[in-house]
């Protein structure tokens, strides 16, 4: 991938609350045009996805405070109730039995990812969502 001017970077809001996971998704953006913020908690992403202008949400689904399930269903509450455009929602857990992405995907996500994630797996899932249009 090659490397981006900051014009160019595409907002990424990632809920987690380990911080090695962090680091980890951190170092595998680095270079590339994805902004990545971050919650430490579901509560915290529903927050910072209300004020912010995200175009991918990255959700691990066990976190403390609000479960990611939790979250994504108010995100796509709110999405609803105020006719807002609808984000994608990426699941990232280690749970990745049949009724756990069952369950991911009933909550509104729109892909489950598993950890732990390689780069190449992470990057493509956020190739798959990005904007068509450079993002500002």
């Amino acid at each position: 991938m090659r490397r981006v001017e900051n014009t160019e970077r595409i907002p990424v809001l990632v809920a987690e609350d380990s911080e090695d996971n962090r680091f980890l998704l951190s170092a595998y953006c680095k270079g590339t045009a994805y902004q990545l913020t971050f919650a430490e908690n579901g509560a915290k992403a529903v927050e910072r996805y209300l004020s912010g202008s995200f175009v991918i949400v990255v959700m691990d689904l066990q976190m403390p405070v609000m479960d990611g399930l939790t979250a994504t269903r108010v995100i796509r509450d709110r999405e609803s109730d105020e006719g807002r455009k609808r984000i994608p929602i990426l699941a990232l857990t280690a749970n990745v039995m049949p009724h756990d992405v069952l369950m991911s995907r009933q909550a509104g996500c729109d892909l489950h990812l598993p950890k732990p994630i390689s780069k190449s797996i992470f990057l493509s899932a956020l190739e798959q969502f990005k904007p068509i249009r450079p993002f500002a």
